[in-house]
C-alpha cells in the first residue's frame, strides 16, 4: 500500500486502515451487512404484507 505514504499523520493512517477494511472486509463485517441487507428486505416485505391487507379489508 505505497499510495497513502504521501499523506502524513493520523488522517493517513486512518485512510489506509479504511482501504484496507474496504478491499478485505473480514467475515464479521460481511456477516452484519448480510444481516443488516437481510433485515431491511424483511422489513420491506411485512409493509408490502400489510399494505394488501389494508386494501384488501379496506
Amino acid at each position: 500500500m505505497e499510495t497513502f505514504t504521501a499523506v502524513k499523520g493520523w488522517h493517513g493512517f486512518a485512510a489506509q486502515e479504511m482501504a484496507m477494511s474496504v478491499l478485505h472486509p473480514s467475515f464479521v463485517e460481511l456477516s452484519m451487512t448480510l444481516a443488516l441487507l437481510l433485515a431491511l428486505l424483511g422489513s420491506l416485505v411485512a409493509m408490502g404484507v400489510i399494505v394488501k391487507r389494508l386494501e384488501q379489508n379496506g
